[in-house]
C-alpha cells in the first residue's frame, strides 16, 4: 500500500557521531516527507547500516551514488576469508556484515548470475536475490539484491544510483543466457511506497574533518547551503571503450555525468587548471578526485608534489594548503570551489603521529590524481568525496538532473531546514547562469607525462 507523503512535513535521524565501529539506532518521526539518514565518515567511504533478512542480520555497506546496486558477501565466500581482507582490517570474514540466507525466512532466489565491476578493477560475483531490507526503522519487503560467493572487494556496496547502471542489466560474457532486467533500487523503493515523493536524495559529507556526513531521501536542507542551488541536466555520456552504454542501448543517461566548463586555482595567482568542456562524473564511492594528466600536472607541479617510495601515496607539503587558495570548478557558470586545504589529508602513523618527509616537514596525500582510459587515451573526470565535501549536491534521478551548491561545512548537525521534494520540483533552485551543454567525446588535450618526483616519507 503507497503510503500517503505529506509535503510539509518532516521525518528525521540523528546524526551519529563516533568510530566506525560504533552504530546507533537513529529515532523517527514517523509523519515525514523525506528521510534524513546519518552517515559514518570512515575517511575513504561512507557508510550506513542496515538489516537484511528475518530475522534481521546487521550490515554496514558502503554508500555509492556511482553503482546502482548493493550486495552482501555469503559465508562461502573464499575471497572474502583471504589475507586481503585480514591484513586490511576487513570485516567481511566476521560474523557482522556475512548474509546467511539459509537462517531467513523472507529469502528468495531470482538467479544465478550476479556479476558487478567497478573503476578500481574489484568485482563482486554470486546471485541475485530478494528479502527483507531494514533501514533506519523503515522495513522494504522483496528487495533486490546480490550475495556474492566471491568478490575482490574489502567493502560491501550500498549503491543509489540510476537503474540503467545496475548490474542486473548489463551482459555477462561468460553467461549469456543469464537473462537482463531492471528494478527499484533505494530511491525508486522509497517513492514507490510513498515514503517520499520523488526518487531523489541530497548528499552532504561536510569537511574534511568531519566523521560523518547526512543524506536526506526526498529532500533538501537548505541550511547547508551557502549559495543559489542550480540545475544541471546529465549527459548521457558513453566513452568510447564502453559501448554497452551507448545512447542507442541507454536513451537515458546512466550515470551522474555533467557539463563542466573550467577548473581554475583562485586566492592567489590565478591559474587555469581545465579550459576545455568536459563530461564529469560525480561519485561518492571514489575519495580522489581524477583530472585529465595536464590538469593535473599544472596543480601538481604548482603544489611541489612527489611520490613516496613505499607506498606511491603522492604527497605534498600539508602548509600548501594554507594560503588561502581555492579550486574553482565552474558548472554552466555555477562555481564551486574547493579549498586546497581539503584537498590535503595528513598521514598518520598507527600512533597517532604525522608522518614526514626526510627532512622534518609534516607529509599530506594529495586528493587528486590523473586519469585516463588505458584503452583509449580519453581522460575523464571523476569528481570524488574530495570535491563533493565542497558541494551540496541533489540527485533527481526522476528527471535525470543534480541540483549543485557551495556547502556550508562544518555545519553538521541535526537538519534544520529541510523541505520536500514534490512533483513541482526541488525547492528553491533555478537554472545556472548558461544553458549549454556538454555534446560529444571531445578528447581532451594529451600530455605525455608529469613524472613525480620520489622521496622516502619517515613512517
Amino acid at each position: 500500500m503507497k503510503r500517503s507523503a505529506p509535503k510539509a512535513l518532516e521525518m528525521s535521524f540523528d546524526v551519529v557521531r563516533g568510530t566506525s565501529n560504533k552504530w546507533s539506532e537513529p529515532s523517527t518521526d514517523a509523519g515525514s516527507s523525506h528521510h534524513d539518514t546519518p552517515l559514518e565518515n570512515m575517511g575513504y567511504y561512507y557508510q550506513v547500516s542496515v538489516s537484511i533478512g528475518s530475522p534481521p542480520q546487521e550490515f554496514a555497506l558502503s554508500l555509492d551514488t556511482g553503482s546502482s546496486d548493493m550486495w552482501v558477501p555469503s559465508p562461502n565466500n573464499n575471497e572474502c576469508l583471504s589475507p586481503l581482507f585480514t591484513s586490511r582490517g576487513g570485516t567481511c570474514g566476521q560474523t557482522k556484515n556475512i548474509f546467511n540466507r539459509m537462517i531467513s525466512s523472507t529469502f528468495s532466489i531470482i538467479n544465478d548470475y550476479f556479476y558487478i565491476s567497478y573503476g578500481d578493477s574489484t568485482s563482486a560475483y554470486g546471485l541475485w536475490a530478494k528479502d527483507t531490507l531494514t533501514f533506519n526503522g523503515l522495513t522494504l519487503t522483496d528487495y533486490t539484491f546480490g550475495v556474492a560467493s566471491g568478490t575482490t572487494s574489502t567493502t560491501n556496496v550500498f549503491g543509489i544510483g540510476l537503474k540503467g547502471l545496475q548490474a542486473s542489466n548489463d551482459a555477462i560474457p561468460e553467461h549469456p543466457e543469464a537473462p537482463k532486467f531492471t528494478y527499484s533500487n533505494l530511491p525508486y523503493r522509497l517513492a514507490e511506497e510513498g515514503y517520499i515523493n520523488t526518487p531523489s536524495y541530497s548528499l552532504y559529507l561536510d569537511s574534511l574533518e568531519a566523521t560523518s556526513g547526512t543524506i536526506i531521501f526526498g529532500g533538501v536542507d537548505s541550511s547547508k547551503m551557502q549559495s543559489p542551488l542550480t540545475l544541471h541536466p546529465l549527459i548521457n555520456f558513453h566513452p568510447e571503450n564502453h559501448p554497452e552504454n551507448h545512447p542507442e542501448n541507454h536513451p537515458d543517461p546512466v550515470s551522474f555525468f555533467i557539463t563542466l566548463d573550467s577548473v581554475d586555482l583562485v586566492g592567489g595567482v590565478p591559474l587555469n587548471v581545465l579550459g576545455v568542456t568536459s563530461a564529469a562524473l560525480l561519485d561518492s564511492g571514489a575519495t580522489m578526485t581524477f583530472l585529465p594528466p595536464s590538469a593535473y600536472a599544472t596543480l601538481a607541479d604548482r603544489f611541489q608534489v612527489q611520490q613516496d617510495s613505499k607506498t606511491g601515496y603522492r604527497v605534498a607539503n600539508c602548509s600548501a594548503g594554507s594560503v588561502g587558495e581555492y579550486l574553482e570548478y565552474s558548472f554552466q557558470g555555477s562555481k564551486i570551489r574547493v579549498p586546497i586545504s581539503s584537498l590535503l589529508d595528513p598521514i598518520k602513523k598507527q600512533d597517532g603521529s604525522a608522518v614526514i618527509s626526510p627532512d622534518g616537514i609534516p607529509m599530506c596525500r594529495f586528493l587528486v590524481a590523473p586519469n585516463a582510459n588505458d584503452e583509449t587515451g580519453t581522460s575523464n573526470i571523476i569528481l570524488g568525496d574530495s570535491f563533493l565535501r565542497s558541494a551540496y549536491v541533489v540527485y533527481d534521478l526522476e528527471n535525470f538532473q543534480l541540483g549543485l551548491a557551495q556547502a556550508a561545512t562544518y555545519s553538521n548537525g541535526p537538519s534544520s531546514m529541510v523541505s520536500a521534494i514534490d512533483e513541482n520540483g526541488i525547492p528553491g533552485s533555478q537554472q545556472p547562469p548558461r544553458s549549454k551543454t556538454w555534446q560529444a567525446n571531445t578528447p581532451m588535450p594529451t600530455f605525455h607525462g608529469y613524472v613525480p618526483p620520489q622521496l622516502d616519507l619517515v613512517w
